[in-house]
């Protein structure tokens, strides 16, 4: 008698806004709502390619499912709703790392069957990338991480380490996409892979050899750049 399949413990988060709020939390293109909101669209679809593509299960959990009044407080509670669902291991993202569809998401999820927690650092200390298991998660402590700072990612390790008693495996350094300048930059690099897809796609939304190009009318709402926003990844700071 064939025993019964096993159950995935692991799940992937997708911490993100709704595509049609994604756009006016942040401005990537000043000055030009239009191409804010498909910039922001196009990095929503290439990040659920991505993660639909690691075969394993997927959780999105976006603005109008978030609870909580602070960033930490959104994120801690979704993660609590996809451990609830019966998972082991979360692997959470946001949807601003064009590089993410280089990461092994087997090779995470191993790590974290080992015992070891996984973080995914970005230049500026925020992540990209935050695996954890059900025996390392404590939602308060979790909560009062300084979100969203440049201390964001050292204090996460740290926390990570206490919990587990072993220092987190730390995947590549990649960056993400909060600026302009940042989305400049990925059009200039001519970057490879699935990275060079999602170039290919943004460069189609300016006009033809011209680079995006910041304009100085039209400036954006005040409150987009709120510190209490709900965007992902958690990429928790930039």
């Amino acid at each position: 008698m064939m025993a019964a399949p096993t159950a995935p413990r692991t799940a992937i988060l997708l911490f993100t806004h709704a595509p049609a709020r994604e756009w006016q939390n942040k401005w990537l293109v000043p000055g030009d709502a239009v191409r804010s909101r498909e910039v922001a669209a196009t990095l929503v679809a290439h990040t659920r390619s991505v993660v639909q593509a690691s075969g394993l299960p997927v959780r999105v959990i976006s603005s109008d499912r978030q609870r909580g009044t602070s960033f930490g407080e959104r994120f801690v509670n979704a993660l609590a709703d996809v451990f609830a669902e019966g998972y082991d291991q979360v692997i959470a993202v946001g949807n601003d790392c064009p590089q993410l569809g280089e990461v092994d998401f087997a090779a995470v999820e191993r790590t974290l069957l080992g015992g070891r927690p996984v973080v995914g650092p970005t230049p500026k200390g925020g992540t990209y990338v935050i695996g954890l298991s059900r025996a390392h998660f404590d939602a308060t402590r979790l909560q009062q991480l300084p979100y969203q700072t440049a201390a964001f990612c050292d204090v996460l390790i740290e926390h990570l380490t206490r919990q587990s008693a072993v220092a987190p495996v730390q995947l590549a350094a990649r960056n993400d996409l909060n600026s302009l300048a940042d989305l400049q930059q990925l059009l200039a690099d001519g970057p490879q892979g699935t990275a060079a897809q999602l170039a290919a796609q943004l460069q189609q939304l300016f006009e033809a050899n011209e680079p995006p190009r910041e304009r100085s009318r039209h400036r954006p709402p005040q409150h987009v750049a709120h510190p209490e926003s709900g965007r992902g990844p958690p990429l928790l700071y930039s």
